[in-house]
């Protein structure tokens, strides 16, 4: 137990308004300043530190960030210059410099580009560069005592794996470890340290957005969106463990190098019991992020509907509708830069996710039906033995079935300050089978809530 504070104090200035008439418009821009200051502090609490014997792990920290940025909304192309084939065209543009005093300096800017070839489609394309800077918790959680087990690439299970088998066990031959060995930080848990790191960097990274709309005007109400997304993170921020250290120290090209320092071995080259590695936060991993989406909308009032509008009256409210589809295409991650892993397709992160909407609205009354559903995946991508997982049928298998769950949901406003509402979660009752136990997917079984709401 123990005490924290987290404090925020922001001042913003900022001017934003049209520059200068151009032909196909405004050159709109803004400019301005930010510094934002962020405190925190823990205090630990004093009877815990007597009755645990170890050391006081009360600490704070803080840090500044000033900001200065600027953006333009530049219109090259308007519809009333009658350009063939080139309806709209316009770019925008954003730039910050950041001077954060913990994580640095750094750049951040984004560029796009808009596009109507005709008025009913919308050609859309961004490309950024931006950064995260640490926060206040990896920057000055406090080092404390920490007891972990560790898995070390020398030992005579694990010298021939990796990414490159032949290089952790080159490393391990350069460190001296003897052929055979055999570690115990696997099955005994050893003593180290954890908590923040002050020398942190930002995380930068690199987003690419290209995607089009479709609204046509001779079928009003609906729309076709699609989208498609790659992000490339670089020296993101994680959590260390003692194995993560050990694989990036053996594990890397550039031996030895900074993680090769976080630990000891004893004489007989085991992790030893005691003051044995330091771990924490640091900027180590990488990440590459590529999808699709795609967003079909359709709303118009109901009597207005293809085929079923002209038998109902102009009273009978509007019915909006809404479909999305998000393909994954790549989820890798790197905790050490080289040792990269995708489980894209897994159970947990499957190539396909959707959800569908059907949204009712009369006069005061809305009612939503909600679907969503997530793909069937692989239990694990590098698993190779078809016996590797096995049900609580006797049965082995590595894919997760597909789950599909409704919700139904909706409101009546009494008057302008007061609102009822109810929800019906997971409303047929869906229950998860034996391997979708085993990999966590769990239900309370239909749930049924009610609320209201009112304002004074």
């Amino acid at each position: 137990m123990g005490y924290s504070r987290v404090e925020q104090d922001i001042l913003q200035a900022f001017t934003i308004g049209d520059i200068i008439e151009l032909p196909a418009g405004y050159l709109a821009a803004a400019f301005g300043y930010e510094r934002r200051t962020e405190k925190a502090s823990f205090s630990e609490d004093g009877t815990n530190v007597l009755n645990s014997g170890l050391a006081n792990a009360s600490t704070s920290g803080s840090y500044t960030t000033q900001d200065l940025f600027a953006e333009i909304s530049l219109p090259l192309v308007s519809s009333d210059m009658d350009i063939p084939l080139v309806n709209t065209l316009s770019v925008d543009a954003s730039f910050r410099r950041i001077d954060n005093d913990a994580a640095g300096k750094d750049n951040v800017w984004a560029v796009g580009l808009n596009y109507q070839p005709i008025s009913d489609l919308m050609v859309r394309a961004n490309y950024s560069e931006t950064v995260r800077a640490p926060s206040v918790t990896e920057l000055f959680l406090p080092v404390i005592q920490d007891s972990q087990f560790g898995t070390d690439p020398c030992d005579i299970n694990n010298i021939d794996k990796g990414p490159s088998p032949a290089t952790r066990r080159a490393n391990c031959e350069a460190a001296g470890v003897p052929d055979g060995y055999k570690a115990v930080s696997g099955n005994a848990s050893r003593v180290g340290t954890t908590g923040g790191n002050i020398d942190l960097e930002s995380e930068k990274a690199e987003g690419l957005n290209i995607g089009l709309v479709y609204a046509p005007e001779w079928f009003e109400g609906f729309s076709f969106k699609i989208d498609y997304i790659k992000i490339d993170i670089e020296d993101a921020i994680v959590d260390f463990t003692l194995t993560d250290i050990l694989n990036a120290c053996y594990d890397s090209t550039n031996y030895p190098n900074e993680f090769c320092g976080k630990f000891r071995r004893g004489a007989d080259f085991q992790i030893p019991a005691d003051k044995a590695f330091e771990s924490g936060y640091v900027n180590a991993a990488l990440q590459e992020f590529e999808t699709y989406e795609y967003e079909v909308m359709f709303k118009r009032p109901l009597h207005q509907y293809p085929l079923i509008g002209g038998l109902l009256p102009e009273n009978s409210g509007e019915l909006g509708i809404r479909s999305r589809l998000y393909n994954l295409k790549k989820d890798a991650k790197s905790n050490t830069g080289f040792d990269f892993e995708d489980n894209t397709g897994e159970y947990d992160n499957p190539d396909w996710l959707g959800d569908l909407r059907f949204d009712y609205t009369l006069e005061d009354i809305n009612v939503y039906f909600d679907v969503e559903y997530h793909g069937e995946g692989n239990r694990n991508n590098d698993s190779t033995n078809f016996y590797d997982y096995i049900d609580q049928n006797g049965n082995p298998y590595n894919k997760i079935q597909s789950q599909t769950l409704y919700t139904l949901g909706g409101s009546y406003y009494l008057n302008d300050n007061a609102v009822v509402r109810f929800r019906v979660d997971n409303l047929f009752d869906w229950y998860p089978s034996v391997r979708e136990l085993s990999v966590a997917r769990f239900t309370y079984g239909r749930v049924f809530s009610a609320g209201f709401t009112y304002k004074f």
